[in-house]
């Protein structure tokens, strides 16, 4: 939107969906062969990865960011303009959860690190500009 003292107001809203939550623990032969009434082919030492939820069944928080925009237009003589920007990303400061750990690790153990965050949303960022058109 243009107002008439040369100001530009600008916004961006980014709403993702969730992240699917999934665990994947580690079983060993000593487990899964009672049910299989077998070894695992890899041996009796072997170990297999179990999905220990249904895949898209669950789903974290939305990702929603906030970036804004004002620029000032400085006019000069003949086609010169200065615009001068300020940028704000992540105006509302969220620290929604990006990326986390899907290992629940083995069926004994327990799964203390499961669905620890590895990643958020960066905090709120400012970023000046400038932009000379002649």
């Amino acid at each position: 939107c243009a107002l008439p003292i040369y100001i530009i107001l600008s916004a961006t809203l980014q709403s993702l969906p969730g992240l699917p939550v999934s665990a994947t623990a580690v079983a060993n032969n000593a487990q899964i062969s009672p049910t299989l009434g077998r070894n695992l082919s890899a041996g009796a030492t072997a170990t297999a990865s179990v999905q220990l939820i249904q895949p898209n069944s669950m789903f974290g928080d939305r990702i929603n960011q906030i970036d804004m925009r004002v620029t000032r237009i400085f006019k000069f003589r003949g086609s010169r303009t200065l615009r001068a920007m300020l940028d704000l990303y992540n105006l509302t400061n969220r620290n929604t959860v990006t990326a986390w750990n899907n290992n629940y690790g083995t069926l004994a153990g327990g799964g203390a690190t499961w669905l620890a965050p590895t990643g958020i949303l960066p905090g709120r960022l400012m970023k000046f500009g400038v932009q000379l058109d002649f």
